[in-house]
């Protein structure tokens, strides 16, 4: 037998190699070995039925928050009952996600955008070079994929803000932000200033529709901004997410303030005072929902078990239903004028948050004819794997490595995932063991400390490196 796995009679959708039509996919020793037709059974030590079905290369969400106070791992087995076979946390620690990951990764691959948080990592106003290199390599000797500017929640100033992205600039690393300053916010008007700030420099800008919700202008002005300037600006990588939820943060600082900035505005796009009084009414009208584990994945809660929860968890994580249906259509399909996606790939900003819907809900957008199967692979697959630097990920082509989804047509449910050649999601059910993490070359050493296998990004590879003009 020299298949390990074979996944037999599906509807192989594959855009780089310009695959769709029902096919069998023969996977060994981790890699895509195989894809063609009738392929023997007998060669196999595993067959997958998935006559009906779609088999694609494995989802590739960009964007999502593993690292949970009270989620105990349920992220990684919600985004495998996904078909995500590669994730990027985008927050960490970096010392919890390799920690998590290795407790309950659930054979996932997953790497960690470890947030930069202002006061607490380097002063809000007036940080120096030195001292930001010094915070981004200690991250990035710890594991971390790259790092990530939160400056919609905990902003930095205009000038730190800048910094940081020309210090990753130079050191050739992978930055993230959340679009805000402590001179504009997590809206329209700090899209368009990360735009200025990054000037030429690389930069990856997280979950574009989140700053078209009609905050400063008309939502669709809006839009049309937004999308002009990635437009105008080939040094930007960017994704958005298809949920109407926004996922936020309860928590309240040592003054009894709300400590995001995002979570005042949501509140203030509801009516509701920004203090803390204001967010418990919000929670007990139901506005803001709370979201906590129970039968091993993320719930979201009724007003009343929210309102109970939060009393006792002040931690607890939220989600507000804030997102323009506009905005989350126009940001996943408009495109440039040689047909390439403005917005590079879709996410779901999910994980632990129980929103974890790219697959599915890009699924309505293929039946409403605003996109095609194959738009949506290549949204959800093929051009996360470029902009993350992953040349094996997001194809199926012998010698890709072996991450693949089965899904419904119809539900868009996952029916099987499979990581590096081996099931680890069948029908709902989830492997047992550790991940893999998804890496730079600095952190490797203290990955494998962990006693964790490692991917090394090809950041030369990268679209977040090239640009779009390459």
């Amino acid at each position: 037998m020299d298949i390990d796995v074979l996944v037999k009679n599906g509807t192989v959708v594959d855009p780089l190699n310009n695959i769709h039509r029902v096919m069998d996919v023969a996977l060994s020793n981790g890699k895509v070995a195989e894809v063609g037709q009738d392929l023997s059974i007998f060669r196999a030590s595993s067959v997958l039925d998935a006559q009906g079905a779609l088999v694609v290369p494995g989802v590739i969400d960009p964007h999502v928050h593993t690292v949970r106070p009270g989620s105990r791992g349920a992220a990684y087995r919600m985004l495998l009952r996904c078909g995500v076979t590669t994730a990027m946390d985008m927050r960490g620690p970096v010392d919890v996600f390799l920690e998590e990951i290795r407790a309950v990764g659930s054979g996932i691959n997953a790497g960690c955008m470890n947030a930069l948080f202002a006061e607490k990592d380097i002063p809000t106003e007036g940080a120096t070079e030195n001292q930001i290199r010094a915070c981004i390599d200690e991250r990035l000797s710890k594991g971390a994929f790259g790092i990530k500017i939160m400056g919609g929640h905990y902003p930095f100033s205009q000038e730190v803000t800048g910094r940081i992205i020309e210090v990753c600039a130079r050191r050739k690393g992978y930055i993230a932000f959340h679009c805000g300053s402590t001179a504009t916010g997590s809206n329209i008007k700090g899209l368009l200033e990360a735009v200025e700030l990054a000037g030429e420099n690389p930069l990856h800008v997280a979950h574009v529709n989140s700053y078209c919700r009609g905050m400063v202008y008309d939502v669709n002005e809006e839009i049309r901004l937004a999308l002009e300037a990635l437009r105008a600006h080939p040094n930007l990588v960017s994704e958005s997410y298809l949920s109407v939820m926004n996922g936020t943060y309860c928590t309240l600082d040592a003054q009894g303030e709300i400590e995001s900035q995002v979570t005042r505005n949501c509140l203030r796009m509801g009516g509701y005072p920004e203090t803390a009084a204001g967010l418990e009414e919000a929670i007990v009208q139901g506005y803001c929902v709370i979201y906590a584990l129970a039968g091993g994945v993320m719930n979201l809660l009724s007003p009343t078990d929210g309102h109970a929860y939060w009393k006792s968890f002040p931690e607890a994580q939220c989600t507000f239903a804030v997102n323009n249906p506009i905005s989350l259509v126009s940001c996943a399909t408009a495109r440039r004028q040689d047909g390439s996606f403005v917005v590079d790939s879709l996410c779901s900003d999910g994980g632990a948050n129980p929103r974890n819907v790219i697959f599915r809900n890009g699924l309505a957008l293929v039946r409403a004819r605003y996109m095609t199967l194959e738009d949506l692979v290549r949204k959800a697959s093929l051009n996360p794997a470029r902009m993350l630097g992953l040349p094996g990920k997001g194809h199926l082509t012998p010698g890709a490595d072996g991450d693949i989804a089965v899904f419904d047509p119809q539900s868009g449910e996952a029916l099987y995932t499979l990581v590096n050649g081996r099931v680890c999601m069948a029908h709902g059910v989830c492997h047992d063991g550790p991940g893999t993490v998804v890496t730079q070359p600095e952190g490797v050493e203290a990955v494998r400390k962990a006693g964790l296998k490692t991917i090394i990004a090809d950041l030369s590879f990268s679209l977040f490196r090239r640009g779009h003009a390459a």
